[in-house]
């Protein structure tokens, strides 16, 4: 069954950097448009009240510049509602099981990233030397129900996504037509727990235990 690329977000490292990029290029250019405006000769130092219009514009620059820097810490990009313990980097690991039998355990990064109002995109990695799962979805939350569109592309499986999403728990149906499955996410503090159960593909289930980095 082909799948839909479901692009996500990178993680709070990359979105911070992102931003301060953007900052430091408009002071640049505020730099090379006129910057600092030197003393005038010989002047001395100074009381507030003395001082010239100009350099009260730069000091209010500055501080608008040192405001914006500080709103893009990664506490400040943190979804709103059912999805605000979920966002973020987080690690552990996974117990892969499928339809042959075999069973395997796989080391896991995962990231949950705000997309926008009610928005989060999700990335699960699970790898070992011979293995490995890549779940991806974006979900949409309005009035306490959640939607949106869910992939596993090892093996080659997506469906969309209708569900429950409250205190940092999600509870998702997936339909592919003949893939089906369900998600649960618990969150407490620090600590998650990721469960996948399928059918119709090779991989039966997933049980995933994380920790936020």
């Amino acid at each position: 069954m082909p799948t839909r690329s479901i692009e996500t977000g990178q993680g709070w490292a990359g979105i911070q950097r992102r931003e301060q990029v953007v900052v430091m290029f408009f002071f640049r250019k505020w730099l090379r448009n006129g910057g600092p405006v030197p003393a005038p000769e010989g002047a001395g130092t100074c009381h507030s009240s003395s001082l010239p219009v100009a350099h009260l514009l730069q000091g209010a620059a500055v501080a608008a510049l040192a405001g914006l820097l500080s709103s893009v810490a990664p506490g400040s990009a943190a979804a709103d509602g059912p999805f605000a313990g979920l966002t973020g980097a987080w690690r552990g690991a996974a117990q892969v099981r499928l339809s042959s039998g075999n069973s395997e355990t796989l080391k896991c990064n995962a990231y949950y990233t705000p997309k926008g109002a009610g928005e989060l995109g999700l990335a699960i990695r699970c790898a070992s030397a011979g293995n490995k799962i890549e779940l991806r979805a974006q979900l949409t939350h309005s009035g306490g129900r959640v939607s949106g569109r869910w992939e596993e592309r090892t093996y080659n499986a997506s469906g969309d996504v209708t569900g429950q999403a409250i205190d940092g728990k999600l509870n998702l149906a997936i339909d592919g037509g003949a893939f089906k499955g369900s998600m649960a996410v618990r969150t407490t503090g620090a600590s998650q727990t990721v469960s996948i159960r399928t059918t119709g593909i090779a991989l039966e289930g997933v049980s995933i235990s994380l920790s936020r980095s």
